[in-house]
């Protein structure tokens, strides 16, 4: 309902579609911490256009997951994806500042500069709506505290605190409808602050979208910006939440999913036959919802996603800038003399070890026999240079072929071999029971991890968070204490000929790649 409001949209919309994306996300997804909702339509300017575009686009993406081609995103960098969520986090929260403080004739549309200047233009003309939104903002941000604090000190109610933390929107959403029911309860009059109002029982607004040809030449020349946006929307919060728990999603059920809720969604409410406590008792409960309340639900759950801008660049450019001027005004010259060097050859040559691939796909000759490493020391050689195109498949190949040859040090062995893994989702149970008979006293701890870079001319910001990803996963998974209580540290990581300099100072300020890698 929230994000239907913020659309100008009336909040039947929100409420509806939000039931199907909740019914067949769990069918299609492999993210176990998010569902697919109504999200911000942005340019959507009506019913008919909001119809018209999701349908279009759930068509395109239905055919994209069918078809796996999910691989394509692997061409969208970090940067991009990381800009568009900032911005549109920006916008949001510009968006929501007077609705948050009761400010009206604010056109919300225009410019997030705009917005903001119009509302303090207008601040004198604060309502009492802005003692629900700041309250309800401060309350949502001190359960999170909270509960973030009793998970580090009572580490054995983690997920009892993990719950109570995800239920507090709905918390604090029944909290402040049940403030406004008793003030408005008895009040014939308006109500001192904005409410949701009136929601229609059944959505009548629905059905099959009306396309025509107008409504065609209208809707396809932006349909090609919202599909790009809807994917790296929710693939980028499904690898971040992938990153944060450890498990893996797959791009194209992902897409999938999210073409088929887009598609169904349109036809939401045409129907009378959906459950009947949501959307005929429910509704006259959502009357009495502050929109102060769900304005500041929303600047609380974008609050988090713009990424903070590296500021020790700027340092540098100005360091170095100065020390290029200094050097230009103190410089100083240097008198040369003659010296002899003598180059001695060797007069023996001693056998040297090379390294080749373990399965000789490199056109090796396959009789030559070729040793594994030290027992939890791995070797991996980039054949080509390292970016935002191929960073996923390697690191991919690198921590399943890891994780699928040394056991994991979470838990002593003869625990984790019957205790069940309930992080799994579905996709994953077949391959978790065939790689079960693989974890046994015979596989080694993961010790290092060696990288040839030989190959590897440039970084970019992608490649270099991909492997500070995979060496995260890695941690995880040798991390812990073995049977005698022996705690494990981090995994060693070693980079072989990264023979570019900029490669190399990539590595070296990389988060996480600093201390005890080389």
């Amino acid at each position: 309902m929230a994000y239907a409001l913020l659309a100008d949209l009336s909040p039947e919309y929100g409420l509806y579609t939000s039931f199907v994306g909740a019914a067949l996300y769990w069918v299609f997804g492999t993210s176990k911490d998010i569902v697919i909702g109504a999200e911000r339509p942005g340019v959507y300017s009506n019913e008919e256009i909001a119809k018209a575009l999701s349908a279009l686009s759930g068509i395109i993406l239905l055919f994209i997951g069918l078809v796996r081609l999910g691989w394509i995103i692997e061409f969208i960098p970090y940067i991009p994806i990381s800009a568009f969520v900032t911005g549109a986090s920006i916008t949001i929260m510009a968006t929501q500042f007077p609705v948050v403080m009761g400010i009206r004739g604010v056109n919300t549309r225009e410019a997030p500069y705009l917005v903001i200047i119009n509302s303090l233009k207008r601040l004198p003309q604060t309502r009492i709506d802005a003692a629900i939104g700041l309250t309800s903002i401060a309350l949502l941000y001190a359960i999170r505290y909270l509960c973030a604090k009793m998970e580090v000190r009572y580490p054995s109610q983690k997920k009892a605190w993990a719950m109570i933390s995800s239920l507090r929107l709905t918390f604090t959403m029944l909290l402040y409808t049940l403030v406004s029911w008793l003030v408005n309860r008895n009040n014939s009059g308006p109500s001192p602050f904005r409410i949701v109002g009136k929601i229609e029982r059944g959505f009548k607004h629905a059905g099959a979208p009306p396309f025509n040809s107008d409504l065609l030449k209208l809707v396809l020349p932006e349909l090609p910006a919202v599909i790009i946006i809807l994917v790296i929307e929710h693939i980028a919060i499904a690898k971040s939440f992938a990153r944060t728990f450890n498990y893996t999603v797959v791009p194209s059920q992902e897409i999938l999913a999210q073409g088929a809720s887009n598609l169904l969604g349109t036809f939401v409410g045409g129907y009378r036959s959906y459950p009947r406590l949501g959307l005929h008792v429910l509704t006259s409960v959502f009357y009495y919802i502050p929109n102060a309340a769900l304005a500041g639900l929303i600047v609380h759950a974008v609050a988090n996603l713009p990424t903070p801008p590296q500021v020790s660049i700027y340092v540098t450019i100005c360091v170095s800038l100065a020390l290029v001027l200094i050097r230009v005004a103190r410089g100083k010259g240097l008198f040369l003399g003659q010296s002899r060097v003598h180059h001695i050859q060797p007069v023996r040559h001693w056998p040297r070890d090379i390294y080749l691939p373990l399965d000789h796909d490199d056109g090796s000759n396959p009789a030559i026999t070729v040793s594994a490493p030290h027992p939890g020391v791995f070797i991996y050689q980039f054949p080509s240079g390292l970016n935002y195109m191929n960073q996923g498949q390697h690191m991919r190949r690198l921590v399943s072929h890891i994780k699928k040859h040394t056991r994991p040090g979470a838990q002593p062995l003869s625990t984790a071999a019957n205790n069940k893994n309930t992080s799994l989702q579905w996709s994953e149970v077949g391959k978790q029971k065939e790689q079960q008979h693989d974890q046994d006293a015979s596989l080694p701890r993961l010790r290092a991890v060696v990288l040839d870079c030989t190959a590897v001319d440039t970084l970019d910001i992608t490649a270099v968070q991909g492997l500070v990803d995979a060496r995260d996963a890695l941690d995880r998974h040798a991390g812990g204490e073995d049977g005698d209580g022996d705690r494990w540290g981090r995994v060693q990581w070693h980079f072989a000929g990264p023979w570019n300099r900029w490669a190399r100072r990539a590595l070296a300020v990389a988060g996480g790649l600093q201390a005890g890698d080389q």
